[in-house]
């Protein structure tokens, strides 16, 4: 809720949408349901400049955790269950994308991007050992798609030279099937990349955008 700076959650009942909570000064980005008592939102508190993460169990919505002093933005939420949660975004500090991890007891940082200024803008978790995330290499000017085996995280995948920045991602099957979306700025269009191939497979360009729009379906890279 931009005029009265505020988080804004909707509920669907399967009839209508309604608002179910208002949250001051919190700025929310991403929301993962396990089921309808067990749901995770995260963004960043904008008025204490740190990243937050909510809980809903069924009744209220609650801060889970807080990264404290540091100003962290949080644009991605996945969970396989109260035990497995994983929160993924930026570190404006100190300029690189961060992973935090929730154990079922505490948040803490399971990667970062070091020197490299990744911000990180969608995951999904399909097990312990097969997560992925996607954002914008700032750094290096490319879309960025990471994955962790259960040990490490590594970029799996990026856009080489394009400027893709991608904002979700989702996969089904490991690493056999899987699509990440954003835009390409270089192109000014929306695009829809295949994560195995790394291929363009549909864009949209924006109504009204230059000539440049006519190069959407040619962005390809290798995996």
């Amino acid at each position: 809720d931009v005029t009265n700076n505020r988080a804004t959650i909707y509920h669907y009942n399967g009839t209508n949408w309604s608002v179910q909570r208002n949250i001051d000064g919190v700025q929310l980005f991403s929301v993962f349901a396990l089921n309808a008592a067990n749901v995770w939102s995260a963004g960043t508190d904008f008025n204490n400049l740190r990243g937050t993460i909510y809980r809903y169990n069924g009744t209220n919505w609650t801060e889970q955790a807080n990264t404290g002093a540091s100003d962290i933005t949080f644009y991605g939420i996945t969970a396989l269950d109260s035990l497995n949660v994983w929160a993924a975004g930026h570190d404006n500090t100190n300029n690189r994308g961060t992973i935090y991890f929730y154990d079922g007891a505490n948040w803490t940082e399971q990667a970062n991007t070091g020197t490299s200024d990744i911000q990180f803008n969608g995951i999904m978790a399909l097990n312990t050992t097969n997560i992925w995330a996607t954002g914008y290499d700032t750094t290096n000017t490319r879309g960025t798609i990471y994955h962790f085996d259960g040990t490490d995280w590594t970029e799996q995948a990026n856009t080489a030279h394009r400027a893709i920045v991608f904002r979700g991602i989702f996969a089904i099957t490991g690493a056999t099937y899987g699509w990440a979306v954003g835009e390409d700025n270089d192109n000014v269009c929306g695009t829809i990349w295949d994560m195995v191939l790394l291929t363009t497979t549909a864009s949209t360009a924006v109504a009204g955008a230059s000539d440049k729009s006519t190069k959407c379906f040619i962005a390809t890279a290798a995996y």
